[in-house]
Order: structure tokens, then C-alpha cells, then sequence
């Protein structure tokens, strides 16, 4: 029974990851792509949205030099 319930909540879990992702904001980098900067690596992009707040983030250089939005955080004005 313990088994069958683990199974049902990575299942859910699984699932619904792609949910939680951070979304691209007005003012992200939601085309990234470089070829200068080795896979793995992170690249840090720093702007002001539409409301003027300060909002860093952070992206993930993939194997295919795309970007992956890995965090972003309201800065302090």
C-alpha cells in the first residue's frame, strides 16, 4: 500500500513540474542564446520590469547554447 501511494505522488509530482517553472516577465531574456559561454555555466541579467521594480535573473546556458530561467528575484529599490 506504501508503495502504491509513493508511485501515485511522484506521479503527481512529476506531473505538474513544468507548473512551478518560472514564466519570462516583460523585460526577460525569453530567446536567449549564446555560443560563448560553455554549457552549464550561468549567465545573470538584470533589468527593471513595467512597474519599476528591480528584478535580477538568473539563466543556465544549455547543451545547445539556449537559456533556461533558472531564478529571479525582486531586488530592493
Amino acid at each position: 500500500m506504501k508503495t502504491l501511494v509513493s508511485a501515485a505522488l511522484l506521479t503527481v509530482l512529476a506531473g505538474t513540474s513544468a507548473a512551478f517553472a518560472i514564466q519570462p516577465i516583460p523585460g526577460s531574456i525569453d530567446t536567449g542564446y549564446t555560443d560563448k559561454a560553455p554549457a552549464g555555466s550561468v549567465v545573470n541579467h538584470r533589468f527593471y520590469d513595467q512597474f519599476g521594480n528591480d528584478q535580477a535573473e538568473t539563466y543556465q546556458v544549455k547543451a545547445d547554447g539556449s537559456l533556461e530561467l533558472i531564478s529571479r528575484d525582486q531586488l530592493e529599490n
